[in-house]
Formats: C-alpha cells, structure tokens, sequence
C-alpha cells in the first residue's frame, strides 16, 4: 500500500474516491454543498489534478516493466464525480466547465500514458473507452448548460421571519419564462462553503408567460404569500394573480388563491 501511495495516479483515484463517497453522503441525506467561491473552489481542485497528472504521467514513463490497472479506472471514476457534483454542488457554468474539463482531460491523459502497455490492443480499447467518456461528458456539458439557462434567479432572496428558511425567485425557459419559488433552509458553515438541505422547487403556473413578480412577503414563518403582475406588457389587461407557498407535512406546496383585476 506504501508502494501505491507514492504513485500520482493511484492518489488521483483516492482523490475521486473520497469525492464520490462525499457526494453519496450529501445524497443520502438530501443535502448540498455550496463553495463560498466556486471559482476559486473549482480552480483549487483542477490544479491538484494537473500537478498530480504530470507526476503520474513521468512516473509511468519511467517504469517499463509493470503493468497498472488502476489508471483505467480513472476516467469511469471522473465521470461518476461530474454527474455527482451536478446532484449536489450548484456551481456557474463556468466553474463547472473549468472542473469538469480538468478532471476529464486529466484520466484521459493518465489513460492512455500509464495504461498502454495492459494488452495488446489496448489502442482499440481505450479509443472506445475514451469515446463513451466523450458522449457522458457532452450529456453532463449540456445539462449544465441547460440547467443554469434555464433556472434564472429573477427576485431577491426573502428570509422567513425567524429566519429558518429563504426564498429565491426565479424563472425556466429560454424566450417565454414561467415563474417558480425556490425554498430553502439555513445553511451551515463549514469554511469553505455551505451545507443545506437540497431546495424546494414549487411551480407556480399564472397561465401567462415572462411574467414579473409585483410582491412577496412572509404572513407566517410557514405561510409566503406571492403576487405576480399579469398585466405586464399587455394593455388590455390589469390585473394581479396571488399565490401562497404553504409548508404542510414537511413539504412546501403551492397554491392559488385569486386574481385582482382593475
């Protein structure tokens, strides 16, 4: 094990181990990790992972003799950590575009310079190996996108009055958005970044598109009442449609109330 240790690439998939087991963690208990700087965060991880690619890379250039298994683990084990961190770590695009190349680019590397020598034929392989890894990569690449174009935070956050919970406001789609609420609870510090319990998304369908929120307020510390203009943008039309966000068994559900027309 002391033998291993000391070679860049097995502390590589140690590295993405200990990730991997993070992220089941934070799944197991519905809970997500967010950096206090996620540019600096992904910056940090994707230069550990170039420094121990070029040790790994001249470590097995200089060995002739043996052969190794456990690069070939390398990029499987990269691409579970991408679709984990997209589960449980809300990052821009651009970190996560940053981090996910690096740690992509980096197995690849390590792949195909310390794997070479397994078998004959291992080009074949490993150019279907590498390929399958593309096409995850470019699901995992245009879920990020998609997922940051499509969920616009619109409105400022709102605590509760005791402070227990914080509403976000936001819009999905690309030319014609539909509202929705995002609840959330007090998060735990732990340096770095912050824990909190995964958010709740409600949908509130007003029927009306690109609409704008004209008001939200807390009636209770269980109770959010939200008011959305309607008659934006249209002058045959003024009115209102008010919604309340209830929490009711432990979930939070949304409800219509009324429209106000004037």
């Amino acid at each position: 094990m002391k033998q291993l240790l000391k070679l860049a690439h097995f502390q590589m998939l140690v590295l993405l181990s200990v990730m991997a087991v993070v992220k089941l963690l934070l799944l197991a208990v519905d809970a997500v990790f967010m950096p206090r700087h996620d540019e600096i965060f992904a910056l940090f991880i994707s230069l550990i992972f170039i420094v121990l690619t070029y040790f790994a890379a001249k470590q097995c250039l200089n060995d002739k003799t043996k052969r190794n298994y456990f690069p070939a683990i390398l990029p499987l084990l990269s691409g579970g950590v991408m679709t984990l961190f997209l589960l449980t770590t809300p990052m821009s695009f651009s970190s996560r575009f940053m981090l996910f190349g690096t740690l992509g680019l980096c197995s690849i590397i390590v792949f195909f310079v310390c794997a070479k020598r397994l078998q004959k034929g291992n080009d074949i392989i490993g150019t279907i190996y590498i390929l399958a890894a593309f096409s995850v990569a470019f699901v995992i690449f245009y879920g990020t996108l998609f997922s940051s174009v499509l969920n616009k935070i619109t409105y400022e956050a709102l605590p509760s009055p005791d402070g227990r919970y914080i509403a976000e406001f936001g819009d999905s789609g690309f030319f014609d958005s539909s509202p929705y609420v995002s609840i959330r609870s007090r998060r735990t510090n732990i340096g770095i970044g912050f824990i909190e319990r995964r958010p709740q998304r409600i949908d509130t369908i007003t029927g009306w598109r690109n609409v704008p929120i004209y008001s939200a307020e807390w009636i209770s510390n269980d109770v959010l009442r939200v008011v959305y203009n309607t008659s934006y943008g249209r002058e045959s039309q003024i009115g209102m449609q008010v919604w309340y966000i209830r929490r009711e068994s432990g979930r939070w559900r949304g409800y219509f109330s009324h429209n106000i027309y004037s």
